[in-house]
């Protein structure tokens, strides 16, 4: 399986967002981790930032699924595939981490449950990606995204799952929600420039950090939801 998009290089250098992310997750990231769609590793690299966890990182792309395995050699297990490739002996989890990934799949449904598949009792499913299904855009079909989330579709491929149960559902990145807004209806572009990416990560990202906090995550572009395991 190749991945259709081409923006990975350009959000790879966007590190205030991936520590933004890291940040809602910390939570859940200790013990046994599985990252699906671990891509670049870029995220893989603030999983492990953490003491508190051993990773396994999976990636359906083979050729980024190779690089990444020798960028993780003796730090994290790579496994070139999807979740149900990865070995059992690798969990059960305590935490199944989806970042940016689930609008990438099809059948959402049928992955999350092979997801709480893999989780030990009590382990935490993480989903993080694009809010809002009235914010797709052109950047959106471009690089392959079949929807966005909101907290009703949300809780609804959550529930779908019988030993599943929602925890913490945030938006966030309140002051992203307004770019997002303007490239839907105005400049429509299929990718944003590396320079409207750092300015995004460098100034935006910063504001809306801060005045996320005062809207008690119920405002922004982009999500976390936290489940788990009965």
């Amino acid at each position: 399986m190749d991945y259709v998009g081409n923006e990975l290089e350009m959000f790879a250098s966007a590190t205030n967002f991936h520590g933004y992310y890291r940040s809602l997750l910390a939570d859940c990231l200790r013990g046994r981790v599985l990252e699906v769609g671990a891509g670049m590793g870029t995220f893989s690299n603030e999983i492990l930032k953490s003491r508190e966890l051993t990773l396994t990182a999976c990636e359906p792309d083979r050729r980024m699924a190779n690089t990444l395995a020798k960028a993780m050699i003796g730090r994290a297990q790579v496994v070139a595939g999807g979740i149900h490739d990865v070995p059992d002996a690798a969990g059960p989890f305590d935490a199944v981490v989806y970042i940016d990934v689930m609008e990438h799949i099809e059948d959402d449904g049928a992955e999350v449950a092979a997801a709480a598949g893999r989780l030990a009792s009590g382990g935490a499913l993480a989903i993080a990606g694009p809010a809002h299904r009235w914010l797709y855009s052109p950047f959106d079909a471009t690089i392959g995204h079949y929807r966005r989330y909101d907290r009703r579709s949300v809780e609804a491929l959550i529930s779908s799952c019988d030993n599943l149960e929602l925890e913490r559902f945030q938006y966030f990145d309140s002051v992203g929600m307004i770019l997002s807004l303007g490239n839907k209806w105005l400049s429509r572009q299929t990718l944003p420039t590396r320079r409207q990416v750092m300015f995004w990560n460098d100034v935006v990202l910063p504001v809306s950090r801060r005045l996320d906090r005062l809207l008690a995550y119920r405002v922004g572009k982009s999500f976390v939801a936290i489940a788990r395991r009965k």
